[in-house]
């Protein structure tokens, strides 16, 4: 949390009253079992559990107060609201206008982790970077991760994820990204969003709240960047529009020479800066085609914060894949698998094959998906 933000600050931002004490903030927390000293208590409510019930709990671990929908007969101060989960998403509303440093955020139907990590892997080379851990992509976990945000941080890089139609605006409201990339639509929470028009249009909310002098950064080689290039377009106080391609030198940020091998893959990255160009070769340790398309996307953010070259390819040199996404593990007898055991979508699964059918090469190796 940022410093100097109060209870009465926070209160007011929610339209209520702080009952009790005022006192500073130095953290937010959902679960009485997490909860450090000093941190103020969100209770709640879901499914199977409602966090009304350990308000008196984290009285007595260190809570500075609870923001709770009915007053708790507990003695700690409270801050009453008709509905906890935007209150929520309101403290960290506050929190991020806070900070002062850039905030990058990313979505579309597949690659966004990938490309989220190597944009903090990028970004780390040259700065303090808080970036979504897990999939704290929603609607809770990504007010969680905002809430960290302190004066030690120069960066933010956010992943949002949506299943249905204003996801993406509530989650750009309460990030308020400088830069916002889309990576790719495809067949993903299809029954929330009943179509893919619906669901890039979905997807492109990202980019209705840049600020002034923002930049909002497009996959020139999906179905819908001209879509996505039309609806920027119309916000004329957008400083910069970045695109990146597989292989379109029409693009900002394109690859050319891409070379795939059994631990990952290296290309020539080119970047168009003003009238500037300039190329240098990258190496990344993930495999696929498609991870050389998050690579340029991460490539594309980097240049719109005047990242160099040199810490481009340092970063994305560092970054390994996470478990489940096409991770490469020894099994016995020569057995090597392929762990893509995470959630995914059709199009993230055809990705998986390809890789699956290009490892190995020709040779007679057997491969079982």
């Amino acid at each position: 949390m940022m410093s100097g933000i109060t209870l009465e600050q926070l209160a007011t931002a929610n339209n209520s009253t702080l009952q009790g004490m005022n006192s500073l903030v130095t953290g937010v927390c959902i679960d009485s079992r997490r909860l450090v000293k000093g941190d103020l208590f969100v209770a709640l409510r879901g499914e199977q559990t409602d966090g009304h019930q350990y308000v008196e709990q984290v009285a007595s671990y260190g809570a500075v107060a609870a923001i709770v929908e009915e007053r708790q007969d507990v003695d700690l101060p409270q801050i009453l609201v008709n509905d906890t989960r935007r209150a929520l998403a309101i403290v960290a509303e506050v929190n991020r206008k806070a900070f002062t440093g850039k905030v990058v955020a990313i979505t579309g139907s597949a690659g966004k982790t990938s490309s989220k990590n190597m944009i903090a892997a990028i970004l780390a080379e040259s700065g303090s970077v808080l970036a979504t851990k897990g999939n704290f992509n929603n609607e809770i976990g990504l007010p969680l991760t905002v809430q960290q945000l302190n004066e030690l941080h120069d960066y933010a890089v956010l992943e949002m994820g949506a299943a249905k139609v204003g996801d993406i605006a509530y989650l750009t409201a309460v990030g308020q990204p400088h830069i916002s990339v889309i990576t790719h639509v495809s067949e993903a929470h299809a029954a929330g969003f009943d179509g893919l028009e619906k669901t890039a249009a979905a997807k492109g909310e990202i980019y209705e709240r840049l600020p002034v002098g923002g930049v909002a950064i497009i996959n020139r080689d999906d179905d819908f960047s001209s879509y996505w290039r039309s609806k920027v377009s119309q916000m004329s106080d957008l400083s910069c529009v970045l695109e990146f391609s597989l292989d379109d030198s029409n693009a900002d940020v394109y690859a050319s020479q891409v070379e795939q091998n059994a631990t990952g893959s290296s290309f020539i990255a080119h970047t168009l800066e003003g009238n500037e160009a300039s190329s240098f070769k990258v190496t990344i340790s993930l495999l696929g085609r498609h991870n050389v398309c998050n690579a340029l996307s991460a490539i594309a953010v980097a240049k719109a914060l005047s990242i160099s070259d040199a810490e481009i390819v340092a970063g994305l040199a560092k970054v390994k894949p996470e478990a489940g996404r096409l991770q490469v593990l020894q099994g016995k007898n020569q057995l090597q698998i392929l762990d893509d055991s995470y959630n995914a979508n059709p199009q993230a699964v055809h990705a998986a094959l390809d890789v699956l059918a290009f490892t190995s090469g020709d040779t007679a190796v057997e491969k079982i998906a």
